[in-house]
């Protein structure tokens, strides 16, 4: 109990401040309580589960989570994959989820995306000046 009850607030936080740059602030209040059950609040101030987001936005929300897992096992943070994760995304949410990714840079991660679509190509090049981008034929 003492541990989940250090640890939840810790995910809710860093989940929080990547969502807040992956949806430009929309969402800005997630929680994870036992189970890693993930919720955020509306803006009518409700505590709701992620359920209740789009496909897309819930995406968002669980590799928020899974970078906030990364971040408190790792000090020295391994280098990340993302096999197709743009896959269920629509523009707006795969530009927002590659600025998510950007500003993971920041905190020392090293990311490789694998897809076969050319959108995400251009998304980096885009948003990530002098990122590699490597297309193998």
């Amino acid at each position: 109990d003492n541990l989940r009850a250090e640890i939840s607030p810790r995910l809710g936080e860093y989940s929080t401040e990547l969502m807040g740059i992956m949806t430009d602030k929309k969402y800005t209040s997630f929680d994870i309580s036992s189970g890693l059950k993930v919720t955020y609040l509306s803006e009518s101030g409700e505590q709701k589960s992620v359920d209740f987001l789009s496909g897309g936005t819930r995406d968002l929300a669980y590799i928020a989570v899974r970078m906030a897992l990364i971040d408190m096992l790792y000090t020295e943070k391994p280098p990340t994959l993302f096999d197709e994760s743009f896959a269920h995304q629509d523009n707006v949410r795969a530009a927002s989820m590659m600025k998510g990714i950007k500003g993971l840079c920041g905190d020392g991660y090293q990311s490789f995306i694998f897809t076969c679509r050319a959108r995400e190509t251009v998304l980096a090049d885009e948003l990530a000046e002098g990122a590699g981008i490597f297309k193998l034929s």
